[in-house]
């Protein structure tokens, strides 16, 4: 969460209309989290789900960073290293990967369905524009004495 710091107004617009306002941000509310057994959190290629769990378990605010860091996504290892660290058994982290592949392949059948529907309809539009377009169809418009 960020927090304002100073809220400006410039004096010249590009559109001549008002100013635009600008908001300059002084800090940042950090919130940190346990990790854990998450099925929301289902990774795009394999391994099983982890993802915050619980309340945070801490709570820090602290300076905006100038220099843009990157996301670390784990990888298959580091994710069943971070649930047996967890406590979790290998069966048990085996079903989470098992279940994770079911969720996977359900969202891939949903894509499929989209993508075959949305196709469907491009070519129902793509033919009824065809018909329109020789129909031979001529339309007039009303004169003001066509009201009277």
């Amino acid at each position: 969460m960020m927090v304002p710091l100073v809220e400006t107004t410039t004096t010249t617009s590009a559109m001549g209309g008002g100013a635009p306002r600008r908001i300059a941000f002084g800090g940042v509310t950090e919130y940190r989290f346990a990790m854990g057994h998450n099925s929301s959190a289902i990774p795009a290629e394999n391994g099983p789900a982890i993802g915050l769990v619980g309340p945070p378990v801490r709570v820090k605010c602290r300076p905006i960073r100038s220099r843009k860091r990157r996301l670390h996504k784990y990888s298959r290892e580091e994710r069943v290293e971070i649930l047996k660290e967890a406590g979790y058994p290998m069966k048990d982290i085996v079903d989470f990967c098992m279940d994770a592949l079911d969720v996977r392949l359900s969202r891939g059948a949903a894509k499929q369905e989209r993508l075959k529907k949305r196709w469907k309809q491009g070519s129902v539009v793509q033919r009824n524009t065809e018909i329109n377009a020789t129909a031979n169809i001529e339309f007039c418009r009303p004169t003001p004495l066509d009201c009277l």
